[in-house]
């Protein structure tokens, strides 16, 4: 064999590699297709019943055997469902599909990329319209963020070096981060400010962890929504400004700003750059928030802090939220006198 065809029928590394990558890229645009698929033939629906064997389930949703075979392998694969021995199950991650996000963000994306008299489908409605519409649906993911939330407590010191605090946590969404601190310390008030939607949801969990008593709930528009000026030792601010342009933040700090006592701290939460274990997701969230709509966009900090500082408050200081989905950060500064 000469050394020409020892090279064409030997690749190097590097072509090895850019086929593995290519076959790679290609599964994973199938992969994607497998969910659709699944969904659409009432695989997830007939599962959702109870385990069975691929052979009801190939009968169930009118597939052919070898096609559900096939199907049920990279189902596996990407770990929606599971098989022991003959049965079949839903994987516990498809218990948190929801009435509202059955597909886990498919439909979503699929109107975001989609063109339509060549501009996006997303941007058709008013900024006002799709930031409900994007929040509603931050609203599903929120449980995610409950070891943020206790991360955040830690970091506070909320039951030590924080103790009995009046809280304001305005755009409360389910509650998450508010009801976590008022829980954390025994002797905290909260007052819970957002639109309607959210409330019924909010004074559920607080009942459910005893400590309705101390919660406040303010359902309204925020431009409408009337609170007592120096009330408040914390103000919480959290995945607000992804929805907010950068240019009407000093006019939203200003008026959190009047809320809060002679010292009082605001805490901004919110997606930071950082922490590398979140920045898929923090990319993922940046494109789709970016697609949504053009003011919509990644907390930038350095921005922040400049906002902050003329809007009167402290120096701020940082800190990540060390905890999955490695997304968060905490801005905390306190008011200064006037």
């Amino acid at each position: 064999m000469t050394t020409a065809d020892s090279q064409q029928s030997n690749p190097d590394n590097a072509q090895i590699k850019t086929l593995t990558r290519y076959t790679d890229l290609a599964n994973r645009q199938a992969l994607y297709h497998v969910l659709r698929f699944a969904r659409s033939s009432g695989v997830f629906d007939m599962l959702e019943r109870g385990p069975c064997t691929v052979e009801t389930l190939a009968k169930s949703c009118d597939v052919d055997l070898e096609t559900t075979r096939a199907l049920i392998y990279l189902l596996c694969h990407l770990e929606v469902v599971e098989q022991y021995g003959d049965d079949i199950a839903l994987a516990a991650v498809m218990r948190l599909r929801s009435d509202v996000n059955p597909d886990f963000g498919q439909t979503q994306w699929e109107r975001l990329v989609a063109p339509a008299d060549g501009e996006n489908v997303a941007r058709e409605g008013s900024a006002e319209q799709t930031r409900r519409s994007f929040r509603n649906r931050m609203f599903e993911r929120e449980w995610t963020m409950t070891p943020s939330a206790l991360e955040l407590a830690r970091v506070l010191g909320i039951g030590s070096q924080r103790c009995g605090l009046q809280i304001l946590d305005w755009g409360c969404g389910t509650g998450i981060w508010g009801l976590t601190l008022a829980h954390r310390d025994v002797q905290a008030n909260v007052t819970m400010v957002d639109w309607p939607e959210p409330m019924e949801t909010v004074k559920g969990m607080a009942e459910s962890i005893g400590i309705a008593d101390r919660v406040t709930c303010v359902a309204g528009e925020f431009s409408e929504v009337n609170l007592p000026e120096q009330r408040f030792d914390l103000v919480l601010l959290a995945n607000h400004l992804q929805l907010v342009a950068p240019s009407a933040w000093a006019v939203l700090l200003e008026r959190l700003r009047a809320l809060l006592k002679v010292g009082g701290e605001i805490a901004v939460i919110d997606v930071f750059e950082g922490q590398d274990a979140g920045d898929v997701t923090r990319n993922v969230l940046a494109l789709e928030l970016s697609l949504a709509h053009p003011e919509f966009g990644i907390c930038a900090p350095t921005v922040l802090q400049e906002q902050l500082v003329a809007n009167r408050f402290g120096k701020p200081r940082y800190s990540h939220l060390e905890v999955a989905p490695y997304l968060f950060g905490v801005m905390l500064a306190a008011k200064e006198l006037s």
